[in-house]
Parts: structure tokens; sequence; C-alpha cells
């Protein structure tokens, strides 16, 4: 009977281990992702800099020439106004993919806690059909085995008991 159940916690520390594997694989996987986006994400802010950078510059300059270039500087003027379109164009698509990383982490999280809810239950439930299936047969061949020896000790004692063990046995049931 302990060599049953040191097998059955041997599976259920089995299960949990495998299962904390997988969670951890899931956990390094998304840890990946999502250096791997802010890794892309510092290659960019550069570039974002610098651009904004040359906008600032642009703008200063068709600042100056507003005075004498009147049509011009509309066209500058608009010119700006579309470079930080595509900067702010470029933000909102970086804000996009973080927030899809982040998404996904999530649900990601929610699979792995599905799967070790079920896991648990599962294992609940093997438990219990174990209990039910293995050990009350047991339970039950083990009080025949009783009766069976009880009888045949009775059966094969031979001859009638002494005082002292007919006391004895009397003493017992007062």
């Amino acid at each position: 009977m302990d060599q049953t159940l040191l097998i059955v916690n041997t599976i259920a520390v089995v299960v949990a281990a495998v299962a904390l594997v997988l969670h951890m694989l899931f956990s390094m996987g998304t840890y990946k992702a999502v250096r791997q986006l802010q890794g892309q994400f510092e290659e960019l802010m550069p570039r974002i800099q610098t651009f904004m950078t040359a906008a600032d510059q642009t703008l200063a300059e068709t600042r100056q020439q507003v005075a004498g270039m009147g049509a011009k500087v509309a066209e500058i003027t608009g010119q700006a106004q579309e470079v930080l379109g595509m900067a702010r164009a470029q933000l909102v698509r970086i804000d996009n993919v973080l927030s899809d990383a982040a998404e996904r982490a999530k649900a990601q999280m929610d699979r792995v806690e599905l799967v070790l809810d079920d896991t648990i239950s599962r294992l609940h439930q093997t438990m219990t059909a174990l209990h039910g299936g293995v050990m009350r047969p047991i339970r039950e061949i083990q009080g025949l085995a009783a009766g069976l020896q009880a009888m045949f000790s009775t059966l094969f004692r031979g001859g009638r008991p002494t005082v002292a063990e007919a006391t004895h046995d009397e003493e017992m049931f007062i």
C-alpha cells in the first residue's frame, strides 16, 4: 500500500514538473519575443530621433525664409507636416506592435493557466479513481482474508480450549 502511494505521488510530481517546464518554456518564448520587439524599437529610436531633429531643423529654416518666400513657405510647411505625420505613423505602428505583444503574452499565460488547471483536475480524477477502484477492493480482500484466517485457525486449532483460554475469551466479551 505504501508502494502504491509512493508511485502515485511520483506520478503527480512528474506531471507537476512537466507542467512547470512547459510554463517555463512559454515564459521564455514570451520573454524572447518581447526582447526582440524591444530591440527593434531601440533600433528605430535613433532613426526617429534623427528624423525628428531633421524635421525641427527644416521647420526652423522654413520660418527664416517665410518673409521672402510666401509660396515656398506653404510648400515646405506641407512637407514638414508630412514628415511629422510619417513619424507619428511609425510611432503608432510601434505602439500597436507592443500592444499586440502584450496581448499575446497575456493569451499565452491564460493558456498555460488553463493547461495547469486541466492537469490538476485530471490528476485529482485519477487519484479518486485509484482510491475507489484499487484501494477499496484491496481492503475488501484483506477483510475476507482475515475472516478466512480466523475460520481456519478456529477449525484447525484442534481440541477444546483450556480453562485459561476460555476464561480469557469470555472476559474479552464482558
